[in-house]
Parts: structure tokens; C-alpha cells; sequence
């Protein structure tokens, strides 16, 4: 594992959490690409509407954010993302939130 692009979390369930601290250009536009295909834009007068964007998308896209940044959680590195699926709704949301951090490289921890 590289220590040095992860981060230890204690959950709001005390159990641990690691996660990467940014991503690659490659991991970003992977998570980025979600949003951008499914994205509706009509020109309207020289300038860009945005249409419709499906509510699904904001559960694929928060998958997609814990599968590129959790490295393990309770100890597991085989499926991870599942444990959090199962856990607390708050739980869960520590973990999308803080795993969020990640595109802007955890600039500003928190403790």
C-alpha cells in the first residue's frame, strides 16, 4: 500500500477507514466520465443549458467515488465498498464525504 497517497479514519462506528488522499488524473476523469455521459446539454442562443441529469447517477457516481478511494474499512481490503453498504446510513455518509476530500488531495484535514 502507499502510505504516503492514504489517510487513516475513525469512523463515527469507531472502526477504521483508509482511503486515498487524491487520485490519478485517470481515477478523476473515470469518476468525472459518469457525470459527463450522462450529462444533456442543448446550446441555447450561444450559451450552454444543462438539461435533465438523472437522479441515479448521483448513487453510481458516489459508488464509483468509494470504489476509487477506500482502500479498506474494518479491516477488509476485498470488499470494502459492501461493508459500507451495510453499515449506518451515517456511516456510509462519513465515508462518501471524506472520500470526497480525495479530488482535492485532503489540502485541508481534518481531524
Amino acid at each position: 500500500m502507499d502510505t504516503e497517497n492514504t489517510i487513516t479514519l475513525e469512523t463515527p462506528s469507531k472502526k477504521t477507514l483508509v482511503l486515498r488522499k487524491f487520485f490519478t488524473a485517470r481515477q478523476r476523469n473515470e469518476l468525472r466520465g459518469i457525470y459527463l455521459k450522462n450529462l444533456k446539454v442543448s446550446p441555447q442562443g450561444g450559451t450552454a443549458e444543462v438539461g435533465e441529469l438523472n437522479g441515479e447517477i448521483v448513487e453510481i457516481a458516489e459508488r464509483k467515488l468509494l470504489e476509487l478511494a477506500v482502500i479498506s474499512y474494518d479491516g477488509n481490503t476485498e470488499t470494502p465498498v459492501e461493508l459500507l453498504l451495510d453499515a449506518s446510513p451515517a456511516e456510509y455518509d462519513f465515508a462518501v464525504a471524506e472520500a470526497g476530500k480525495a479530488d482535492t488531495g485532503f489540502l485541508a484535514q481534518t481531524k
